[in-house]
């Protein structure tokens, strides 16, 4: 049942969000879903090929632009819409500026580098008996013990 633009009893089975992507706004009809699907329904239905250089944010009670970054933030919005403390669950799709990506990407990329580094350091401190048998246990030197 609608009652004064609002579904009575499942306030979001099948309530249209209105999706904002590069100037144009456009309904997307879903019910209520996680933040992974909503971000993979938007990608499939604005053929938005590379997934990493979007962001997600919706338009509170106070105006403001809120990203969502995972589900307990679209909770929220959904929460807002289903109190009637905003009109309709806009969603706002925006491409990450590339310095954005290029900071991430390199901040990715450091702290892998760090982990791959202490990996190898800790390696070099292992034993020598770890890693290989002595002669004096009857071993020969070319085989690792586990």
């Amino acid at each position: 049942r609608v009652h004064g633009g609002r579904f009575f009893n499942f306030p979001l089975a099948m309530a249209p969000i209105k999706i904002h992507f590069k100037g144009d706004v456009r309904y997307l009809w879903i019910g209520k879903v996680s933040f992974t699907e909503l971000r993979t329904q938007l990608l499939v239905a604005l053929a938005i090929t590379n997934p990493t250089t979007i962001r997600l944010s919706f338009k509170d009670t106070e105006g403001d632009r809120i990203i969502l970054f995972d589900d307990r933030d679209l909770e929220e919005a959904y929460k807002q819409l289903a109190e009637n403390k905003i009109k309709a669950l806009n969603i706002y799709v925006d491409f990450i500026r590339s310095e954005e990506v290029k900071a991430f990407t390199t901040q990715v990329a450091s702290s892998t580098k760090k982990v791959g580094s202490s990996i190898a350091e800790a390696f070099n401190y292992l034993p020598t008996s770890i890693s290989s048998r002595s002669r004096s246990d009857g071993g020969d030197e070319s085989g690792a013990v586990f």
